[in-house]
């Protein structure tokens, strides 16, 4: 009788081991994964993909300390802003069908009000005109209406599916937040605020003093699935070195820009406020930039402070020499009447003249002008001279 031999299975044990506890994502488990006080500073960079609802991105900006005026932004997309968006998404899904469709932004009333027309073309025939089928009219308010073109189609006044399908899209753009607009809104100034030094394409470095905007940024990139990258750089000189080299070459870069930009300033026979903000606001940064990069990486800087502020002087002188209004034999007419010796009165502040009407000639904006930039200032009196002129006064700044 022949006998095999059983395998009796072994059975595993039960695994006694406890949970581990689910990560719960705040602020106190970002930020202590930071170093404050060590180290360098930071390099950080991002990848922001996704949508996300306003109200979402303020609780998770609320929740990581960023700046109140950035959180105050936060909010739905202006209504131009989404319809062109609208009309770019719409016209990528719908202009290559068989029977082509786009969307065309016909009439803007600013960021409020926007009017869409819905075309189509005949496929067989793509040297005909585009018909318009719908007009979506659009504004921030009252949301969206669309109305049909009368004369389209066999069902007169009938909304065709695009028109419909446009709202759809366009209220998606208005009511979600892309990851551009979260670092146009958010990243991009706390970054600037702390100072950002490009290393490399979206690549950032940020000094230790700083430490609390990465921080901020962290939590809020955690809490909306934001991948965001920092990691901490030692404070030797090889680090410190790479990183001034990056500094310097991107304020050097930036003023070959505004020098760049006030080329075409002296072409122009004004400039905008507009552009003269952007560069001024531009040089500011720069020079802050300069000294920051000084202090921390403990490098000199004069050299770029004194070239930040001679193209500064450049743009002030060519601001002055557009906006003015007279001419230089005005300037030096007005300066040999503000000789002490025709004054009415001479006290501590300056002198006071007194002057008939008729003695200024085509007074206009220009005297205004010349006036103060001799730090000088006027206004007529209820006063007559005897043939019945107002007199004007004038008087140096320091008497306001």
């Amino acid at each position: 009788m022949t006998t095999t031999n059983q395998i009796t299975p072994v059975r595993p044990k039960p695994d006694t081991t406890p949970p581990r506890p689910k990560l719960v994502v705040s602020e106190d488990t970002v930020s202590g994964t930071i170093e404050r006080d060590y180290g360098l500073g930071h390099t950080v960079c991002w990848i922001t993909t996704g949508r996300w609802m306003p109200d979402t991105v303020k609780d998770a900006a609320i929740k990581g300390g960023i700046d109140q005026d950035l959180i105050d932004d936060i909010g739905e997309i202006p209504a131009r802003t989404a319809a062109l968006r609208a009309k770019d998404n719409f016209n990528r899904k719908n202009t290559k069908k068989d029977v082509p469709r786009k969307a065309e932004i016909v009439k803007s009333g600013g960021n409020d009000q926007v009017e869409v027309a819905i075309l189509e073309r005949d496929n067989e025939n793509p040297k005909r005109p585009w018909k318009l089928t719908n007009t979506v009219y659009v504004n921030n308010d009252k949301g969206t209406k669309t109305t049909p073109n009368p004369d389209y189609g066999q069902i007169i006044g009938a909304i065709t599916p695009e028109g419909s399908e446009f709202e759809a899209i366009y209220h998606n753009e208005k009511s979600t937040l892309t990851g551009n607009d979260i670092y146009t809104t958010i990243i991009k100034p706390t970054t600037e605020r702390a100072r950002r030094i490009p290393m490399a394409r979206g690549l950032y470095f940020i000094s230790k003093k700083y430490t609390d905007k990465v921080v901020s940024l962290k939590v809020l990139c955690r809490l909306l699935g934001i991948r965001f990258k920092s990691l901490t750089l030692m404070n030797d000189q090889d680090t410190k070195e790479t990183v001034q080299i990056d500094a310097r070459e991107e304020i050097e870069k930036n003023i070959t820009k505004v020098k760049e930009a006030l080329k075409v300033w002296e072409g122009k026979d004004n400039i905008q406020q507009r552009s003269q903000d952007r560069v001024l606001e531009e040089l500011a940064e720069l020079l802050s930039l300069a000294e920051e990069v000084r202090v921390t990486l403990e490098v000199e800087t004069e050299d770029l402070i004194k070239a930040i502020e001679l193209v500064k002087d450049k743009a002030d002188d060519i601001i002055d020499g557009k906006n003015n209004l007279y001419t230089p034999e005005q300037l030096v007419a007005w300066q040999a009447f503000l000789n002490p010796s025709n004054a009415d009165e001479v006290t501590s502040n300056g002198c006071t003249f007194i002057v008939s009407r008729k003695d200024i000639p085509g007074f206009s904006e220009a005297d205004h002008q010349c006036l103060m930039k001799l730090d000088h200032y006027m206004f007529a009196l209820d006063d007559l001279d005897g043939e019945g002129n107002n007199l004007i006064m004038v008087q140096d700044c320091k008497e306001i």
